[in-house]
């Protein structure tokens, strides 16, 4: 009797460990109605209380093997030949549940210690959620609210599938906003969070020293902070037709001009211009919102940080087939430009296209989604 009592115990000091690692799935709190031991008491996960179960069933199979020991000692003195080795092997078995108690304690101690802790703390449990697909034409990933749009024209804004606020494209009229907008209420009811608006092309400064008065508060803006200029403005070019070292900055779009203006405070960080509206690029000239800055490390991580698309693929040179990838961060694409050791971001205006002499597939590449 003594020895199934005990085996049944055995049984169950094996099964609450494995209980109790199941119960990891949901580690609810329970308060217990009156406490069963020192270790339980008031509100104990499931896991806790089948460890400290494990203790006390313990302890239980202990004392229920001493009294079961006493009482056939009683019975072996007072009973017959034949009652006296009941009584013996009576006092064997409860010898051998106390035993089996003790090797189950120290077997499951050897394997783990945790099995035998009453406060076991359980780790969290990571759940894997499904990506939900993108509303078409978003970038193929989703990202964050699209800032507002820079260059000029109309547009409406809308919440796509994943709840972000994006821009619509580029209308070159009222009237052509209206009706994609329509469409767009029509097909996701009630996703159009701001109707048509207008953004308005800013005038450019006149001249050089306007301009460079605009961006950086003085007609020289040399290595300005926040926001300078590497070089003077270029001067007529020499008796062979060059003009180097030198950056120009006349020309370049109103729109463009606010936006190197606020740059430095976006990203907490100095701001170098590069390049500009001078000749001699295969890009830039005046009238393109096109320029180059410099790569301190801070720009660097701020533009791919904040980008709204990141890491698509930009243009090659064709002489070296070094290929280069960009990021749009608040209408502007940007490049990350590396000609030998100079490494510069290359920034374009996004949807810019190419005006007559200039490398229309440069353009392609570099201002638009690819």
């Amino acid at each position: 009797m003594a020895f199934t009592i005990l085996r049944r115990f055995f049984l169950l000091l094996f099964l609450l460990p494995t209980l109790a690692s199941a119960q990891a799935a949901a580690p609810a709190t329970y308060t217990l109605i009156a406490p069963l031991g020192p270790s339980l008491t008031g509100s104990v996960t499931l896991s806790q209380y089948l460890q400290g179960m494990l203790i006390f069933i313990i302890g239980i199979a202990g004392v229920l093997a001493v009294v079961m020991i006493v009482i056939c000692g009683i019975q072996m003195m007072g009973s017959s030949v034949s009652g006296k080795s009941a009584a013996k092997e009576c006092i064997w078995n409860a010898i051998f549940g106390l035993l089996i108690a003790i090797a189950s304690w120290a077997i499951l101690n050897t394997i783990n210690p945790l099995f035998l802790a009453s406060d076991v703390a359980l780790p969290g449990v990571s759940t894997q959620t499904t990506a939900v697909a993108p509303l078409p034409g978003t970038g193929g990933t989703p990202v964050a609210t699209d800032p507002m749009p820079t260059t000029p024209g109309y547009y409406f804004r809308y919440k796509d599938t994943l709840g972000n606020t994006k821009n619509s494209s580029l209308f070159d009229s009222s009237a052509a906003c209206v009706i994609v907008q329509d469409k767009q209420e029509q097909s996701f009811s009630g996703s159009v969070v701001q109707k048509c608006f207008n953004v308005p092309k800013v005038a450019a400064p006149a001249g050089e020293d306007a301009t460079r008065n605009a961006l950086c508060g003085n007609t020289s803006c040399l290595y300005n902070k926040p926001l300078g200029i590497n070089n003077k403005p270029c001067v007529p070019p020499d008796a062979n037709g060059i003009t180097n070292h030198c950056t120009n900055v006349d020309g370049l779009p109103g729109g463009t001009v606010s936006f190197l203006t606020g740059l430095p405070g976006a990203c907490g960080c100095d701001v170098l211009i590069t390049g500009g509206t001078e000749n001699g690029h295969s890009s830039h000239a005046q009238g393109l919102p096109i320029f180059d800055l410099d790569t301190p490390a801070v720009l660097v991580n701020f533009i791919k940080t904040n980008a709204t698309v990141k890491d698509n693929p930009s243009f090659c040179y064709a002489s070296g087939g070094s290929c280069f990838r960009k990021w749009l961060y608040n209408g502007y694409w940007f490049t990350y430009e590396v000609n030998g050791s100079h490494t510069h971001w290359h920034v374009c205006q996004d949807g810019t296209t190419a005006p007559a002499g200039k490398s229309v597939a440069l353009f392609t590449k570099a201002c638009t989604q690819i």
